[in-house]
């Protein structure tokens, strides 16, 4: 019987982390013109999908990141990879500082992606580890989502 556990709880191990997603880290650069968009998950109630798009970087992150471009930390991204990130959140909301043409305002902002507002500051740098994802959450084409 001890056996059998040990035999059940292995498999379901394996399982486990079979299922699990593997992240890679990639970092952005808002160009001060690109837009967040906010919107609720069709597929997961009380979720929000917090999602942008970028241009590909054709070179790594280690070498610097141009604004309103994405790359990852070893090279820039393929042609045929992705040029929208997603971030699913809890649909709960606070409010975070922000400084816009170089008054500082409070702004309604999804509480786990307080990065959002950030994106109307040319040369805000974002760090997150995504990992690809197919159509999912509403969103028609294939993106990176953020990895929590």
């Amino acid at each position: 019987m001890k056996m059998l556990s040990t035999i059940i709880g292995l498999s379901l191990l394996y399982v486990t982390s079979a299922f699990a997603q593997t992240s890679y880290p990639m970092t952005c650069v808002f160009d001060g013109s690109q837009s967040v968009s906010i919107t609720q998950s069709l597929t997961a109630p009380r979720k929000l999908v917090v999602a942008f798009s970028f241009k590909r970087a054709t070179k790594p992150a280690t070498q610097g990141v141009d604004p309103g471009t994405c790359a990852w930390q070893d090279r820039g991204l393929y042609a045929d990879e992705p040029t929208m990130i997603a971030h699913v959140v809890d649909d709960a909301y606070t409010y975070h500082e922000v400084v816009f043409a170089g008054k500082s305002q409070l702004v309604h902002t999804p509480i786990n992606a307080p990065w959002a507002p950030q994106s109307k500051t040319r040369g805000y740098k974002l760090n997150v580890k995504v990992y690809n994802s197919a159509p999912d959450h509403g969103i028609a084409v294939n993106f990176f989502r953020v990895a929590n």
